[in-house]
């Protein structure tokens, strides 16, 4: 994921939505890691897991409609609603993926 640019809706629901200023490629990432002196960077990807999971809360939250609006009324479901559609249409794009990055900073000794 993330070779694709992201149309000007993903663009906003990237930054309004979800939050997220920034998302870099894997390779960007890593130069921001290792310019802020981060060595033995690594990447596992998550994104098999992550995509399907995302999806499938949207779908989960919104069939729980009912109970989740006695619960919390009809302005917090809709806004938890948007926000979970955003998140499972940016993985269903195939531009947004998903990480576990571990990185150290050198000992003064090595």
């Amino acid at each position: 994921p993330g070779r694709e640019a992201w149309t000007g809706e993903e663009a906003r629901l990237l930054r309004g939505t979800v939050g997220a200023a920034l998302v870099p490629s894997e390779e960007a990432y890593r130069g921001h890691l290792e310019a802020a002196g981060f060595v033995d960077v690594t990447f596992l990807s998550l994104t098999h897991e992550w995509a399907p999971w995302a999806i499938d809360r949207a779908a989960q939250y919104e069939g729980d409609r009912e109970r989740q609006v006695a619960l919390h009324g009809e302005a917090l479901f809709n806004d938890r609603c948007f926000f979970y559609k955003a998140v499972a249409r940016l993985f269903q794009s195939g531009k947004l993926g998903g990480s576990r990055i571990t990185a150290r900073k050198p000992s003064p000794w090595e």
